[in-house]
């Protein structure tokens, strides 16, 4: 999925945790993000930001791992939406 959020364009994948696994989800989630952004931007990708979204927080280590790859995270947190560093400086938690 796609969607402009202000001036940014965002590449969006949403992962369920399954036995909270936040590892594979996050593994899952980035290696999906980068070969959709390889496919769908063949002619350049430098202006489309990547944001991986989950059921349950991911955990400190898991946002870290995603963030150091420049992709933002949110996730649900009771009856709102919480995110790292980069999801909550873009707005979008």
């Amino acid at each position: 999925m796609t969607v402009k959020h202000g001036d940014a364009e965002w590449l969006i994948e949403v992962k369920m945790l399954r036995r909270g696994d936040a590892v594979g989800a996050a593994r899952e989630a980035l290696a999906q993000l980068l070969a959709y952004r390889h496919f769908l931007y063949p002619n350049g990708h430098a202006h489309v930001r990547m944001l991986a979204v989950f059921n349950e927080d991911i955990g400190l280590a898991c946002v870290g791992f995603l963030e150091e790859q420049n992709v933002a995270s949110v996730w649900r947190d009771g009856t709102g939406w919480a995110g790292s560093p980069t999801a909550r400086e873009a707005g979008l938690c």
